[in-house]
């Protein structure tokens, strides 16, 4: 079990990995979370990356971009918490995201309007049905959410309730529950996290020195 507190924001600034992952994660949860002032090192120019950061403005997300070293175009991000906007989701754009589906779905409960993602049926094949589990377990923590046979819809924003989730043993199912439990109100705790702390091991050692506590 993994246990998670409310926080008022990420503040401060690291250097990040080149997966864009950690990028997008730290990103995203900066901008959801109101008192955040978070600064990143070393955000590289990969294709998802980019996208990444495109789909991060497209839900209003206040960043500010500076490339640091032009030749291999490392960028400084910085980010403050954010008034989220809905947002749609499918085709190559949910292909490319696939993983992150349920991070993005719990950004959309505090996004004001619709968020729409479609195209995710891939969640649902393997040993259990991760979009099931995503959808139940946000309304398990007060979000409202929407179940389609490919996707979901999320009507925000909504102010979590910090209770007790099951990932499933499902690592980035577990994530996304440990980083929306930051935005929950009280205490948030992940069930079968699976191997999510060894897996992202280098996101958690800086989010350790990131979460302000309210």
């Amino acid at each position: 079990m993994y246990v998670v507190k409310e926080a008022r924001g990420l503040v401060g600034e690291c250097d990040v990995p080149e997966d864009p992952d950690t990028a997008l994660y730290l990103l995203g949860t900066a901008a959801m979370l109101p008192r955040s002032n978070l600064t990143l090192h070393g955000i590289c120019d990969g294709w998802k990356t980019r996208r990444a950061l495109d789909l991060l403005r497209r839900i209003n997300a206040q960043l500010d971009i500076r490339v640091t070293r032009s030749k291999s175009k490392i960028r400084t991000v910085n980010v403050k918490g954010s008034e989220l906007r809905r947002t749609r989701m499918g085709g190559e754009q949910t292909a490319l995201f696939i993983q992150e589906v349920p991070f993005l779905a719990a950004l959309g409960t505090q996004a004001a309007g619709e968020t729409v993602i479609r195209d995710a049926e891939r969640l649902r094949h393997g040993a259990f049905d991760r979009l099931s589990l995503v959808i139940q377990n946000l309304r398990q923590m007060g979000a409202r959410v929407g179940e389609m046979p490919d996707g979901l819809v999320v009507q925000g924003p909504v102010r979590l309730q910090g209770t007790e989730v099951n990932a499933g043993g499902d690592a980035r199912t577990g994530l996304a529950f440990a980083l929306s439990g930051l935005a929950a109100e009280g205490e948030t705790r992940v069930l079968n996290p699976g191997d999510m702390c060894r897996e992202f091991a280098e996101l958690f050692a800086r989010l350790s020195t990131l979460v302000k506590k309210r």
